[in-house]
């Protein structure tokens, strides 16, 4: 029975995530970054023509664990995805993991991470655009890990941004804005997490030289910055290789990609954050490191927990 590999569902994996280990796991994913030439891991995309699935695979040696990943993303929207977990040391499947909160979670504590090695200190004025699954995650996040003074959220549907603001709590200034322009009017961190086709940030919205969190672009023909302004930017990925396929860099001429700087190893110090421009974005399109590394905190604390059926997939 104990051989079984563990069912966990959507609502066990919420218990199981808390923002210090999935940050922890985060940071220790992001030491590898992914690039094309390591073995060790795997992204790619399947287009149809209704949309496309995400397929993300890493080995943890850290962790004895290997994570396959498979989200489809229907261009109408939502995603659906399942996230299979390997023990290496046993050398057998041990888990199976719905995988729509762990992306969106993991992908609020990429931004996390991201805005700690970026941003400088201080109390933040922040601008959220989009308020689904990942940007509400977002909200969570930054507010227990930064100091956020200020919250200003922007939603194509008005509904979502006030249902987003109550997520907050009481006592937190935050106000939702009807435009982008009025809401990154003079912020420091602007967070974009829609899946937009089409630019919905532009470089003549800005009042003010704020970090760029661009979170949304992850898939060919999505793109949430518009040229200009990622021309005008220094540009840092969680993973380069696929940022420069499918996430915004992607929409950079090819002579301005190789000056996309990887985060891992800025946060590091493998090298040294090259500025060049006084505007900054970060573009990420997820990493399957760090998958492996969080899907290792849930297999590991579903075992001490209790938590997850058994499941005998032979019989």
């Amino acid at each position: 029975m104990s051989e079984y590999p563990l069912l966990i569902s959507r609502s066990q994996v919420r218990t199981l995530l808390d923002w210090e280990s999935a940050l922890a796991a985060t940071r220790e994913g992001l030491m590898n970054p992914n690039d094309a030439s390591d073995r060790s891991s795997v992204s790619t995309q399947v287009l149809y023509s209704g949309g496309s699935l995400h397929l993300k695979a890493a080995a943890s040696e850290a962790h004895q664990v290997l994570s396959v990943k498979s989200n489809l993303r229907p261009s109408k929207g939502g995603v659906s995805g399942v996230l299979l977990v390997y023990d290496l040391a046993e050398d057998r499947l041990a888990g199976i993991v719905d995988a729509g909160f762990m992306t969106a979670f993991r992908t609020a504590a990429i931004a996390v991470v991201a805005a700690q090695e970026l941003l400088a200190e201080g109390p933040v004025r922040l601008a959220v655009l989009g308020t689904g699954p990942v940007g509400r995650q977002l909200m969570v996040g930054l507010q227990r890990s930064l100091g956020v003074k200020e919250f200003r959220v922007w939603s194509q549907h008005a509904s979502r941004a006030q249902e987003a603001l109550s997520l907050l709590g009481h006592g937190v200034l935050a106000s939702a804005w009807d435009t982008v322009a009025e809401a990154v009017d003079g912020v420091d961190l602007v967070v974009t997490a829609t899946p937009a086709l089409a630019p919905i940030l532009h470089l003549n919205d800005l009042t003010s030289q704020p970090l760029i969190l661009a979170m949304g672009a992850d898939t060919v023909g999505k793109q949430e910055l518009d040229l200009s302004l990622l021309e005008a930017s220094d540009v840092v990925a969680d993973v380069v290789a696929d940022a420069k396929k499918v996430g915004e860099s992607a929409h950079l001429p090819p002579q301005q990609r190789d000056r996309v700087q990887g985060l891992g190893d800025v946060m590091y110090r493998k090298t040294a954050l090259r500025r060049h421009h006084p505007q900054l974005v970060f573009d990420s399109v997820g990493s399957s490191q760090v998958d492996a590394a969080v899907s290792s905190v849930i297999l590991a604390r579903a075992r001490e927990l209790g938590l997850g059926d058994r499941i005998d997939l032979s019989s």
